[in-house]
C-alpha cells in the first residue's frame, strides 16, 4: 500500500512539473521582424515587430548591456511583415530590472503585436577601410520558440550588396532574398535560447560622424578569415559525421581490447587460499616489506616505524615503555642489542642515523624524538632538522631498495602501455580533426591543438602513466563539450569516457607473484580491521606482533578497540610493552606518525 501511495505522489509531482514547464512555454512568438538602421556616428537604431499568440499577463525582453532608450508600443491592428514607425504610437509602461524589460500588457488567447525600439551603442568599430558591427539578436535566456524571423540591416547610405558583407556565426544559416534593392535574412524557426550572432561590415566612409577607432586596414584579411569560417559553418556537420563509422569501430575495438587486458592481466591469476592463510602470510612477512607493498612500492617518512619493527622482528633491538620527557605519560624506547650477527648496510645506516644516544644498555632511540622535533620553536633549527631527516631517509631508502627482496617488486604492464599509446594517438588525432573543422577562429584552433599535443607528448614520455592518461582524457572530454554537437561529437565524447575508464581500471603494472599474494593479504587484513573482524591472537607475543602490523597499516586505533586487555599475569613472562595499554600505544604511535609527516 505504501509503495502504491509513493508511486501516486511521484506521478502527481511529475505531472505538476510538466504542467509548470508547459506554462513557461505558453507564450509563443509567431513572428519577429527586425529593422536595424546604422547611424553616421555608429549608433544602431533598432525597431522590431513581434507577433505573440496565446495568453499572457505581461511579457519580458532580456537585452544586452549596450542597450539604451528601450521602448515598447502596441502595434496598430493587422500589421503584416512591416515594421511601423513609432512616432505616432503611444509607449507602454516598461519596468527595467537589470537587463530585463517588463512590459505591462496582457493578452487573452489572441494575436497581439508589439513594437520595440532601442539603440545599440558601441557595437560598431571603425577602421581605415571598413566599419565592423558585431552583435547578437535575441538573448540566450529567451525560452520561447520564435517563428518567421526577418532581419534587415541598413547602412547610413543604404549601400548595395557588393559594398557590405554579413556573416552569421551559426550552422543554421538564414535564407537570403532581395526586395527593392534591400536584402532580408529570414529564419523559419528558432528554438528557445538560440541566438543570432552575426558580423556586418560596410565601408568606413559612411560613418561620417564617427572618428576612426583603430587606424589599420583589415578588410582583405577579414574577408579571407570570415569566408573560411563560413565555409566551416556550412560543412561542419557533414565533415564531423564522416567520422561516425571510424568512431564506432574505435569504440568497439577499445572495449574488446580493454576487456581482454583487464580479464587476462597476470595478477588476476590467483591461487586458491583460505583467508586465515592470507592473514598468516602477512604476519609472517617482514614489517618493512609489508609497509612497502601497502604504499604501492614506495618508502615514505612513516617507513621509519616499519624499519624499527623490522629490526625488532629480527631480534636486533629491544622494545620497552619508558616515561616521557614531554608530558606525564609514557613513550617507547628502542635499544640496539649487542650481537655479532652480520648486519645489512641498510640496518647499519639506520643504527648510525637514529641510535645516537648511549647508556649502559647500549645505543637507543626514543619514539617521542619525532614529537619533540615537531615542537621545536626555532624555524632555522626545524628547517635544518627537516633537511637532515630528508637526506638520511633518501640514503636509507636507496640502501633498502638494493636488497634482493625489494628489486623488481613490480614491472610495467607492456600491453597496457601499447594500448594506452594507441588510445592517446587516436584521441589526439580525432581531437585535432574536430578542432580544425569546427567553427573556431584559427588562432584558437592552433593554440588548443598545441596545448593538447604537448600534454599528450608528456603522457607518452612518462610511458602512459595512469593518472596522466586519465587527466588527459578528462581534459579532452571537457574541451570537446564546446564542439558543434553532432552524432560524431557524441560518439567522440563517449569514446573519451571509455578511454579514461579503461586507462583508470586496467592495471598498468605487474606485481611479482609473491608480492601480489602479499598485496591480497594486506587488502584482506585492512578490510577485516575496518569490519572489526580481524582474528586476534591468543598469546601476548602474537598480539604484540599484530599491533605492529596494525600500526604499519594505519589501523592501530581499530586494533586497539578490538584488542581486549591482556591480564597482567600474562605480561610478566615477557616484554610486551605495546600491550600494557593498547589504546595508549595506538595514541602514542599515531601522534608520532603525524609528527613524522
Amino acid at each position: 500500500m505504501r509503495i502504491k501511495l509513493r508511486l501516486l505522489c511521484l506521478f502527481l509531482l511529475l505531472f505538476l512539473l510538466v504542467s509548470c514547464g508547459d506554462n513557461d512555454r505558453a507564450l509563443t512568438i509567431e513572428s519577429a521582424d527586425i529593422q536595424a538602421n546604422i547611424d553616421t556616428d555608429g549608433t544602431v537604431h533598432v525597431t522590431e515587430l513581434y507577433t505573440y499568440s496565446k495568453s499572457f499577463k505581461k511579457t519580458t525582453r532580456s537585452m544586452h548591456d549596450d542597450i539604451e532608450n528601450f521602448k515598447a508600443f502596441q502595434a496598430p491592428n493587422n500589421l503584416r511583415k512591416k515594421v511601423p514607425k513609432t512616432d505616432d504610437l503611444e509607449p507602454l509602461d516598461v519596468k527595467k530590472i537589470k537587463n530585463d524589460y517588463q512590459i505591462d500588457l496582457s493578452s487573452e488567447n489572441e494575436l497581439n503585436q508589439l513594437v520595440f525600439s532601442y539603440d545599440i551603442i558601441n557595437a560598431v568599430t571603425k577602421y581605415n577601410d571598413i566599419a565592423d558591427l558585431q552583435y547578437s539578436f535575441f538573448d540566450s535566456k529567451t525560452s520561447s520558440d520564435i517563428h518567421d524571423v526577418t532581419i534587415n540591416i541598413r547602412t547610413p547610405k543604404n549601400q548595395i550588396q557588393q559594398d557590405a558583407f554579413i556573416f552569421f556565426y551559426t550552422s543554421n544559416q538564414p535564407f537570403t532574398h532581395t526586395i527593392n534593392n534591400e536584402t532580408y535574412y529570414t529564419y523559419k524557426d528558432l528554438s528557445g535560447s538560440e541566438t543570432i550572432d552575426f558580423r556586418f561590415v560596410f565601408p568606413a566612409n559612411e560613418l561620417t560622424n564617427r572618428p576612426i577607432d583603430q587606424e589599420k586596414d583589415i578588410k582583405s584579411d577579414l574577408l579571407v578569415t570570415e569566408n573560411a569560417l563560413q565555409s566551416r559553418y556550412k560543412n561542419v556537420e557533414s565533415k564531423f559525421n564522416n567520422q561516425v563509422s571510424i568512431l564506432l569501430i574505435a569504440i568497439i575495438i577499445s572495449i574488446i581490447i580493454g576487456t581482454y587486458l583487464l580479464l587476462r592481466h597476470p595478477n588476476r591469476k590467483r591461487e586458491k587460499s583460505n583467508k586465515k592463510a592470507f592473514i598468516s602470510l602477512m604476519e609472517m612477512a617482514d614489517p618493512l616489506i609489508v609497509y612497502y607493498v601497502n604504499k604501492n612500492a614506495k618508502l615514505t617518512k612513516e617507513s621509519i616505524i616499519a624499519g624499527l619493527f623490522s629490526l625488532h622482528k629480527r631480534d636486533l633491538i629491544t622494545l620497552m615503555e619508558v616515561p616521557s620527557d614531554l608530558n606525564q605519560g609514557s613513550t617507547f624506547r628502542f635499544t640496539w642489542k649487542r650481537t655479532h650477527q652480520k648486519l645489512a648496510e641498510s640496518d647499519l645506516y639506520l643504527k648510525e642515523w637514529l641510535f645516537t644516544k648511549y647508556d649502559d644498555q647500549g645505543p637507543y632511540f626514543i619514539l617521542e624524538s619525532f614529537t619533540s622535533f615537531e615542537q621545536t620553536k626555532s624555524r632555522s633549527k626545524k628547517k635544518q632538522i627537516t633537511k637532515s631527516v630528508t637526506y638520511n631517509l633518501d640514503k636509507w631508502r636507496q640502501l633498502i631498495e638494493m636488497n634482493d627482496i625489494f628489486k623488481k617488486v613490480k614491472t610495467n604492464y607492456i600491453p597496457y602501455q601499447l594500448f594506452g599509446f594507441l588510445l592517446v594517438l587516436f584521441s589526439l588525432g580525432m581531437f585535432t580533426y574536430f578542432v580544425l573543422n569546427d567553427v573556431w577562429v584559427r588562432e584558437l584552433q592552433y593554440a588548443v591543438i598545441l596545448a593538447f599535443t604537448i600534454f599528450a607528448a608528456i603522457v607518452l614520455i612518462y610511458n602512459c602513466h595512469k593518472i596522466l592518461m586519465t587527466l588527459l582524457f578528462s581534459a579532452i572530454f571537457l574541451q570537446s563539450l564546446f564542439f558543434t554537437i553532432t552524432t560524431a561529437t557524441n560518439l567522440y565524447l563517449l569514446f573519451t569516457i571509455l578511454a579514461a575508464s579503461l586507462s583508470f581500471f586496467i592495471p598498468s603494472v605487474i606485481w611479482r607473484s609473491d608480492m601480489n599474494e602479499l598485496r591480497r593479504a594486506i587488502k584482506l587484513a585492512k578490510k577485516r580491521f575496518k569490519q572489526k573482524r580481524y582474528p586476534i591472537g591468543n598469546t601476548p607475543k602474537h598480539l604484540q606482533h599484530q599491533m605492529q602490523y596494525a600500526i604499519i597499516l594505519n589501523q592501530e586505533n581499530r586494533f586497539a578497540q578490538a584488542c581486549k586487555p591482556v591480564p597482567s599475569s600474562l605480561l610478566v613472562t615477557g616484554h610486551y610493552p605495546l600491550l600494557h595499554n593498547s589504546k595508549h600505544t595506538a595514541a602514542v604511535f599515531d601522534q608520532s606518525l603525524q609528527a613524522i609527516n
